[in-house]
């Protein structure tokens, strides 16, 4: 979580559902307001992928040219002889995101949200 220069906060809902990734919103303390602005399984490309999905972000943002920059990692994971490891995937689906994601980026004047995987070139 965190307040960008535009004055609104920033922040994620994580999700520990194999079916729903977490959600990126936005505060506006000046309107009270808050605008949901992306599932981040889908702005990093994998949404119907039938992989693991995006699910946290426990990092802080940074703020650099009018963008939000955060790291996202899964949200799934299975207790494996007495260890936390990636979730066990269900029959058809993928046990790693189709996509490797390092940053997820925010436009601040908005509502579109996009990623950049690991290399920063785009989905």
């Amino acid at each position: 979580m965190g307040t960008a220069s535009d004055g609104r906060i920033y922040y994620v809902l994580s999700s520990e559902s194999i079916d729903q990734g977490a959600r990126m919103f936005r505060f506006d303390p000046q309107t009270q307001t808050i605008q949901e602005l992306a599932d981040l399984t889908e702005a990093c490309g994998e949404k119907g992928r039938k992989a693991i999905p995006q699910g946290k972000s426990h990092v802080n943002f940074v703020e650099a040219d009018g963008r939000l920059y955060f790291a996202t990692h899964v949200g799934v994971y299975s207790i494996v002889e007495g260890k936390e490891t990636l979730g066990i995937p269900r029959p058809g689906t993928s046990r790693t995101p189709a996509v490797t994601s390092s940053a997820t980026i925010s436009r601040r004047g908005g509502s579109r949200t996009t990623a950049s995987p690991r290399g920063g070139k785009g989905c």
